[in-house]
């Protein structure tokens, strides 16, 4: 009971440092400060929930573009100024100002995948142990 305690504790605070991380780079980080794969990504989402084919074919992340896309429009309903298709992206006055958001929403989607992926691993230990 008190060995359930402690790890269950110390994932909220793993989880926490995670997610907070994520929170301070990406609002003290540009999204052009380090041109990386992100870009691409958010770009590829826009153009899968836009309904128009994928530049990035190569990637075998599809999965990924797809929850990028999903997240970007179950947020939208709730602020209008995210977002949801490359024509908005083309024509919108502010093109920096939301790249900003929808790289902060990727960072927590990513946040919130790795925390996924810890729980599975975790659980996935702790069965294994159990059998053996």
């Amino acid at each position: 009971m008190k060995k359930n305690f402690k790890i269950r504790h110390g994932f909220i605070l793993l989880y926490v440092l995670i997610l907070s991380y994520s929170y301070f780079q990406s609002t003290s980080q540009h999204w052009s400060s380090v041109i990386d794969f992100d870009l691409t990504v958010i770009y590829n989402s826009l153009q899968l929930i836009s309904g128009l084919d994928q530049d990035f074919r190569e990637h075998p992340a599809y999965t990924q573009f797809m929850f990028y896309g999903l997240s970007f429009k179950v947020l939208s309903f709730f602020n209008s100024n995210i977002i949801t298709s490359v024509e908005q992206l083309l024509t919108t006055d502010s093109p920096n100002d939301s790249i900003s958001s929808l790289f902060l929403i990727a960072r927590f989607v990513n946040s919130i995948f790795l925390i996924i992926t810890i729980c599975l691993l975790y659980t996935s230990d702790a069965a294994d142990e159990e059998d053996s």
